[in-house]
């Protein structure tokens, strides 16, 4: 899959888009936070949304249960939050990665230390046996923090309990060296980073795309920041204030223990439902399901944020959740970017189908070549013919037979259909 370039090339075009999402570092009631995530991404290099994802993730971890948002009549939201770091190799996503964890790794570390052997709220590259064991034990939150996306898609044979574990759902263990219930009702995040190939090959797969598994993720790329410390700096906790403020927020959302639930209030309920309804048309009008999981994105990530805030807060405010609604947007934008990429790689194959074709009979016009891909459909090569033809209808090719190359032309197939291609 030739799209290394293109995606960098991306990757470099959404400063527009960083631009807009850098407001969240205007609310102050966010200011551990945010103070937290752009220290880190000026230390490490990268971009602040980068940091912020995992962050995301590790909080909604750290609230757990202890807190869900009512939507309306019997809709609860967790704070179950899966997000993805997408950056070529030498970018430092694991340096990323650990950053936005570091509040529940001193966590973990401080209960190993206390030999709180059953206590986990952050599990390493783990299989799905080990997640199930883990989470049965720790209900009130666990995030699983995955290095490569490519060990999370080997775990596809799970895939159904995966699905389970970002609803909450309850999650039936029966095998015969054990048998156990995971009720409903628990929160289980992930934060994980891929290359760009690796998310373009899977999603071009369509693994996970027909069940709803790649509509839970938010997607996020990263770029080097320009005007910063020399990249290869990693940043040391020893008197960081904005670190410590971090570690103690995090300490703070993982000693709540009362179980409560947080409203929006009415103006935010009234823009939710907008949003809501917006969303759900857009998933018809473009058949595209991840619209359909936006508002879900948006309501996980207000209430994280509104605890951020308040850590005694009962209401999420209409600020919240237009802030919410921003940071998703971006990160749907990256989605988008990275199917425009799939396409762009699928539309490069299409095209070799059609040159390997043409080189085999050299004068074909355009004509020719149409009605020949509609007939002996049983053979592989007409086959392949047709589906080329059908996805490149506006396409000219040309094949220069002496130089051996191909020469591809934009214009109205039917205004060249008795030329020769």
């Amino acid at each position: 899959m030739k799209t290394k370039g293109n995606i960098q090339n991306k990757v470099n075009a959404s400063e527009g888009i960083l631009q807009n999402t850098s407001d969240i570092l205007k609310d102050n009631s966010l200011s551990v936070l945010m103070d937290y995530v752009k220290n880190q991404s000026e230390q490490l290099n990268i971009d602040l949304v980068a940091i912020l994802a995992p962050a995301l993730s590790s909080l909604g971890v750290a609230i757990g249960n202890n807190r869900k948002l009512h939507i309306d009549g019997g809709h609860y939201e967790s704070p179950s939050i899966w997000t993805i770091i997408i950056a070529p190799p030498g970018s430092r996503k694991t340096a990323t990665l650990k950053a936005g964890t570091a509040g529940l790794q001193q966590i973990q570390d401080k209960w190993t230390k206390q030999n709180l052997i059953d206590r986990c709220v952050l599990l390493q590259d783990a299989t799905i046996p080990a997640i199930n064991k883990t989470l049965y034990n720790n209900q009130r939150g666990l995030l699983w923090r995955v290095d490569e996306f490519d060990q999370l898609v080997s775990s596809m044979r799970g895939l159904g309990q995966i699905l389970s574990y970002w609803s909450g759902d309850e999650v039936r263990i029966d095998r015969k060296k054990e048998n156990f219930v995971i009720p409903s009702g628990y929160v289980f995040g992930i934060a994980s980073t891929t290359q760009p190939e690796v998310i373009l090959g899977q999603l071009a797969k369509r693994n996970g795309t027909k069940n709803g598994f790649a509509d839970r993720f938010l997607y996020c790329f990263s770029k080097p920041l320009k005007n910063t410390v020399k990249k290869g700096r990693t940043p040391s906790p020893k008197n960081d204030p904005y670190y410590n403020a971090f570690i103690d927020l995090f300490n703070k959302l993982v000693s709540l223990e009362d179980k409560k639930i947080l409203e929006l209030d009415d103006d935010a309920l009234e823009r939710y439902n907008q949003y809501q309804a917006d969303n759900q048309n857009l998933a018809i009008d473009k058949n595209d399901s991840y619209y359909g999981k936006l508002d879900v994105h948006v309501s996980r990530i207000a209430l994280v944020l509104e605890l951020c805030k308040d850590i005694e807060a009962t209401h999420v405010s209409l600020d919240t959740l237009e802030l919410s609604i921003k940071i998703v947007s971006w990160f749907n934008n990256c989605r988008l970017e990275l199917f425009k990429e799939i396409s762009k790689s699928k539309n490069t194959k299409l095209e070799d189908t059609l040159l390997a074709y043409l080189k085999k009979h050299p004068g074909k016009t355009a004509n020719e070549i149409r009605q020949g891909a509609f007939c002996s459909k049983g053979r592989p090569e007409r086959n392949a013919l047709h589906s080329a033809l059908k996805s490149l209808e506006s396409m000219r090719l040309l094949y220069d037979e002496e130089k051996g190359r191909k020469k591809l032309y934009y214009c109205n197939i039917e205004e060249v259909e008795n030329e020769g291609i």
